[in-house]
Parts: structure tokens; C-alpha cells; sequence
């Protein structure tokens, strides 16, 4: 995981791109009984205490925001998406609001109103953004017993270093982030102490981080979230199949079979839903299944907020089986500087930056780089996945007949929901796999 000069960064969910693969970490690793104990036994299901799903109760308020983050999600995807085509990729719209959410609390003029722009909808308020986003974030931890789901906030100061009291207060109230103050002219001593509120805060999955010696403040988030799958897909019923990629080639893969599933059609796409746990959250899988030679041609007709809405909310049971592969997606270099920058947050990316509402020495002008690492893994007893998002201050500028049965053996889109507020924690696309590995 490359590390550049930084002043702020964000970790979102838990996994480095250092550690095994995610494949591996879900199948039986050292964190194998971890997983184990929080999944469902099939053969012991009289002995669960079901939490049964339950709607998040939305004001109106809560509800435009809601809309404005959805909305949010699906244009960082496209934007994403056209800088990706050749590619396999995922990113975690979710984490990415909070931690821009995190950020404005500190964002004052120019700044403060691109930021704005992207986060909140014409009638709300930073407040009520922020509000918005304790809430989501408190119900999320207790919708499933089958889904674990944390968030951990921090703030990191360099000695002398002083903060707008409002910034701290609002992070401490809105976002649970306690105030460290660091030596950060102390390399060493600095990185250890980052290390432990790192492995800490990642459940050990992150056990480092690599920074340089002109840090001076850090706005540090985790989110963590694994989950089990409503029903396993059959171990014994995985076999090796053919995945025909995007540049005409073919890769053996693992190929599960599972029959739990909901699925819409719509026109020559259909959009399958596979059910986490108590149903709360679901993986989504998009494609187009009357193409067999380019799966993925025409999609962002049917990737808007009122249809991705309309595939959430839609409850269709499948009557056949769905074939889908074991894989896993990781990514370093999606730019999310340039995709922010088409979707409008210029200032932050030049040394014209406001943030005069965080530092108490309104002169500070410095220029923001922004890294984005992800990582999703898929098998057969469920998913788990790692975003490891940095926010780097520089001193200098930087640079049909409906059918029953669905084979997903060509690329495809996916996403990961809560069901009730259609709020999207991971978004990707599988272009190409690998051959898989006995």
C-alpha cells in the first residue's frame, strides 16, 4: 500500500491489500472460526435468535439526504466506471461521503460550497448531514446478527497544532472521534502509536501503515463489515467453470451454485439480489444476459437512482438456480482525485483549499492528493470486504422470456445495499478473472 505525505487520511473497511487474499480469509485462515461464529448452521437453524429485518424510519429531511447519497454513489460509480473499462475495480461510495462528511465540518467558502454541492440536497444543512449520518451508521451496527458492521473515528493533532473548538466538538458529537495528540517530529514513536489505533480499529487486519515525517493532522475512519450469505451456496456443488472475459479470452474459475435469489428482469438485463443474514443487506449482480459477447453493453441505462432503487426495494423470489463465481476485486489506482474533480470538488485539489473552519491559523493553504485502496472477496459462505481511503494535505500542489436459471460466466456490475434505505457500501465491476487456483 503505497503512503505519500499525508496530513489527513481515512481507512474504511478493514482489509489491506497487503494481507492474504480475501478468498482465503473467508475459507478457512486464521480468522476462519471468527467467521464461523457468526453465520448461520444450516443444520441448527431452530437454535438462531433471528433479529427479523426492519425498515430505518427516514424524516423528511433524513429522506432527501438519503436520496442525495444514493444519488451520490451511483455518479461516483459512472464516473469511476468511464475511467475503468478495461478493468476490474471497487470502491466504497459510503465510506467516501463520510469521509468528505468528515471534511466539510472543517471546509469554509469556495470549498466548503463544492462540498456541499455533492453531499447535501438543496434545502439541508451541514448539521442535518451530520445528524444524517450518526443515524445511519448506529442503525446499521444492529439491523443483523449474521452482519457485522463498525465504524471507528479518531483525530490525530501534531503537538501545538491547534483545531477550531466546532470541528472537534461536531467530529466528537456527530462522529464518535476522540482527539490524540501525536508527536509527529517523532517518526517512530508516531508510527506506533498510529499502528495500534490501526490494528485496533481493523480487528488486527490492518496491522500497519508507512507515513513520512511531515504529517502534522489526521482524521482517521474504519468501517468494518463481513457477513454471511441468508443461505450458503453448496460447497460440494462448486465445480470448474469457464468465465469468457471482456477481451474475448476464457478463464477457468470456481463456479458456486446456489437457488436463494431474487431477480428483476429489465428489457435485456436482469438484476440478481443475494441476501446476506437476516435480509437486511444484499449483494446485487447486473448484466446483460442477451449478450453474450459484451454482457456489460448498455448498462448505465438501467444504473440510475430510481431503477437501483426500484431492484432494492423488488422482493421477486427465483424459482431456478444462479451460478456465480468465486472471485475477488481489488484496486490501488482509481484516481478518486479526478473523479471528485468531474463531479465538482475543484478548490480542494488546489492551493486555494478552505479550511479555515478546521485550523485555527486561517492562512493554511495547501493542496489535497486523495488515494483510494478497496477489496472484496466472494466464496461460498459470504463476503468480506477492506477500503483503505487516504486524504493527503500538501505543503506544495501535488499531481424477453424471462429466465429461470442465470449463469453469471460474462462480466458484470455489482453492489453492495442495505435493503430499507438503498444505501450502497461497496459498487464495482468484474471485467476479466483469473484462472483459479486449487
Amino acid at each position: 500500500m503505497k503512503k505519500e505525505t499525508v496530513i489527513l487520511f481515512f481507512i474504511f473497511f478493514v482489509l489491506s491489500c497487503k494481507t492474504s487474499p480475501i478468498i482465503e480469509d473467508i475459507e478457512g485462515t486464521s480468522d476462519k472460526k471468527h467467521l464461523e461464529s457468526e453465520v448461520i448452521d444450516e443444520t441448527n437453524n431452530d437454535e438462531i435468535k433471528w433479529k427479523l429485518p426492519r425498515n430505518i424510519e427516514l424524516g423528511d429531511v433524513e429522506r432527501r439526504l438519503n436520496e442525495q447519497r444514493h444519488k451520490f454513489s451511483i455518479d461516483l460509480f459512472k464516473v469511476a466506471q468511464k475511467e475503468c473499462v478495461d478493468k476490474n475495480f471497487v470502491i466504497s461510495p459510503y465510506s467516501t461521503a463520510i469521509a468528505l462528511s468528515m471534511l466539510a465540518n472543517g471546509a469554509d467558502g469556495n470549498t466548503a460550497n463544492e462540498l456541499n454541492n455533492l453531499l447535501l440536497d438543496e434545502s439541508s444543512t451541514l448539521d442535518d448531514l451530520n445528524e444524517y449520518n450518526h443515524k445511519i451508521a448506529s442503525e446499521f451496527v444492529s439491523l443483523d446478527n449474521f452482519t457485522q458492521f463498525e465504524v471507528t473515528n479518531a483525530l490525530f493533532a501534531n503537538i501545538g497544532l491547534e483545531l477550531v473548538p466546532q470541528f472537534v466538538d461536531y467530529n466528537r458529537r456527530f462522529y464518535n472521534s476522540p482527539i490524540t495528540t501525536v508527536d509527529f517530529s517523532k517518526p517512530i514513536e508516531s508510527t506506533m502509536t498510529l499502528n495500534k489505533w490501526i490494528e485496533n480499529a481493523t480487528h488486527g487486519l490492518i496491522k500497519e501503515m508507512l507515513i513520512k515525517n511531515n504529517i502534522s493532522f489526521l482524521v482517521a475512519n474504519a468501517v468494518y463489515f463481513r457477513s454471511s450469505w441468508e443461505k450458503y451456496f453448496d460447497k460440494s456443488k462448486t465445480i470448474n467453470a469457464l468465465f469468457y472475459n471482456y477481451d474475448k479470452t476464457a478463464s477457468t474459475v470456481k463456479m458456486m451454485e446456489g437457488h436463494n435469489y431474487n431477480f428483476s428482469i429489465d428489457g435485456r438485463y436482469v438484476v440478481i439480489g443475494l441476501p446476506y443474514g437476516n435480509r437486511s443487506f444484499s449483494m446485487y449482480i447486473a448484466y446483460n444476459y442477451e449478450d453474450q459477447v459484451d454482457s456489460l453493453k448498455g448498462i448505465e441505462s438501467i444504473l440510475t437512482f430510481e431503477k437501483i432503487k426500484g431492484y432494492i426495494l423488488r422482493d421477486r423470489q427465483g424459482l431456478g438456480y444462479v451460478k456465480l463465481p468465486r472471485f475477488e476485486v481489488s484496486n490501488s489506482d482509481v484516481n478518486i482525485n479526478a473523479l471528485l474533480k468531474k463531479m465538482g470538488v475543484i478548490d480542494l485539489f488546489s492551493n486555494q483549499s478552505d479550511l479555515s473552519r478546521l485550523f485555527k491559523d486561517n492562512k493554511t493553504s495547501s493542496t489535497f492528493l486523495i488515494s483510494h485502496d478497496c477489496v472484496l472477496g466472494i466464496d461460498e459462505s459470504g463476503t468480506v470486504g477492506a477500503s483503505n481511503t487516504m486524504i493527503h494535505m500538501c505543503t506544495s500542489p501535488g499531481e424477453i422470456t424471462e429466465p429461470i436459471n442465470f449463469t453469471v460466466d460474462h462480466p458484470f456490475v455489482f453492489w453492495i445495499a442495505e435493503k430499507s434505505t438503498g444505501t450502497i457500501l461497496f459498487m464495482g465491476q468484474i471485467n476479466k478473472l483469473e484462472d483459479a487456483k486449487e
